[in-house]
């Protein structure tokens, strides 16, 4: 090795007394930094927290966060110890093991914390933190966004080790608090008029905040869908061009049917291969999956899913054509994936969506109000109520038995029409659980 490691620790590690300047951490926090400090917190765990999610999600500065809170919290300098096992001065792999002997002397005041950044990279990491955990050595919070290869080797080894935590891109009320500076999103959105534009053209990769469009458009192309492809699954073994064909256009058909024997063709591959590649891709996080609604779970695992995009950026940067958000066939996708990644975060939710053709784009069921309750949602970029819309949500409805049924449009008032709720955008973003709850209670 070039460089001895303990220089490299030195260089990263400002929260150490060989550097006094203060960190460089974004204001504002992730909806999932506080958890990640309050396990830390807690003497109790010994439990390794692994953090993993697509490239450029935020998953360092989370990482920097948490030696800056510890910091202030009163944590010794050589407690806390970040390590990113993607710097590029490594000349060779190393392993978790050098690292944590390379590093100072712990105080016996506080628990030592190591924050492996690109844990990935680290040689036979499970073996090494199933053993740190067992005997109690230290804290450990690792990041990854090879998720393929994260989740293989933790099958291996993690189970009772660590908790796993899937960070999306930015909620539209992160999103918001980041691009106002303002803890709290509506006078946020009232400093960020346009922010729900932005949203849909840029999407929710922190780094992108404040970018064009087209900016945006061309980093995710190269830096996160092309790489997650050409790094990350090459671990794989898998044919990679045509994986980055496939999801080319899973992105570009986001929302829609997924058509195994189609797409077979088009690869001029056997379904076998689909498959896999599918759920490798669905492993980086940057598609996801619905299956179909029934009632009962094993049914949900048969039958043809659909597939979105994870964050509306990911749409407008596979989209074809300059203005993808302006394209009214295009911005119904854009505007689509952004409720569903908000849907997927109401907690203890069972998504889908109903097999009938035509019919509405989600059945959720939730607990709101302290009960469990079953909600049809439908979504268009349209600012106006349609009768067809309309329709289309009461007979799914009854085929579901839904408690409640939401359009959620363009528009900016909030209405009712007979038994649907008519909700707009905004507010379904800003807060999917509150806006759920009072449709529900307004029955």
């Amino acid at each position: 090795m070039d460089i001895a490691l303990s220089e490299i620790l030195q260089d990263l590690n400002p929260a150490w007394d060989v550097i006094r300047a203060p960190l460089p951490v974004a204001p504002i926090r992730r909806d999932l930094q506080p958890l990640l400090l309050e396990r830390l917190r807690d003497v109790s765990d010994r439990r390794a927290l692994v953090v993993s999610g697509p490239r450029q999600i935020g998953k360092t500065e989370i990482l920097r966060q948490l030696a800056f809170d510890l910091d202030r919290l009163g944590w010794p300098p050589a407690n806390v110890v970040f390590f990113d096992f993607s710097d590029d001065r490594l000349t060779t792999a190393v392993s978790m093991r050098e690292v944590v002997e390379a590093a100072p002397v712990a105080e016996a005041s506080h628990a030592q914390v190591f924050l492996f950044d690109e844990v990935d990279r680290a040689q036979a990491w499970g073996r090494f933190v199933k053993g740190a955990v067992d005997r109690r050595q230290a804290r450990f919070v690792l990041t990854s966004s090879a998720a393929a290869k994260l989740r293989q080797t933790g099958d291996e080894s993690g189970l009772g080790r660590w908790d796993e935590f899937d960070v999306e891109p930015l909620s539209f009320s992160e999103f918001v608090r980041i691009a106002s500076r303002q803890d709290d999103p509506r006078a946020g959105l009232e400093r960020e008029p346009g922010a729900v534009e932005s949203y849909l053209a840029v999407g929710g990769f922190p780094e992108h905040i404040g970018w064009s469009a087209r900016e945006a458009r061309a980093r995710l192309r190269q830096e996160v869908a092309d790489r997650a492809v050409r790094r990350d699954l090459t671990l794989a073994g898998v044919d990679v061009d045509r994986v980055a064909r496939l999801l080319a256009y899973l992105l570009q058909e986001s929302g829609g049917d997924l058509v195994v024997e189609h797409v077979r063709r088009v690869l001029e591959t056997d379904r076998r291969s689909v498959s896999r590649w599918v759920d490798l891709l669905l492993s980086t996080g940057l598609v996801r999956r619905l299956p179909r609604w029934s009632r009962r779970p094993q049914a949900r695992l048969r039958g043809r899913a659909r597939i979105h995009a994870a964050d509306p950026g990911l749409v407008a940067a596979f989209a074809l054509g300059p203005l993808p958000h302006r394209d009214p066939n295009v911005r119904g996708k854009l505007v689509e994936a952004a409720v569903y990644r908000h849907l997927r975060t109401l907690p203890d939710a069972e998504l889908g969506y109903d097999p009938e053709a035509g019919t509405a784009d989600f059945v959720v069921q939730c607990a709101l109000a302290g009960e469990v309750r079953r909600v049809v949602v439908e979504v268009t970029a349209s600012t106006s109520v349609r009768t067809a819309k309309r329709a289309q949500i009461a007979g799914t409805m009854q085929r579901v038995k839904a408690d409640a049924g939401v359009l959620v449009y363009g528009g900016t008032l909030r209405a009712r029409i007979g038994e649907l709720a008519a909700l707009p955008l905004h507010e379904m973003l800003l807060d999917p659980l509150a806006a759920l709850t009072e449709v529900v209670d307004a029955r």
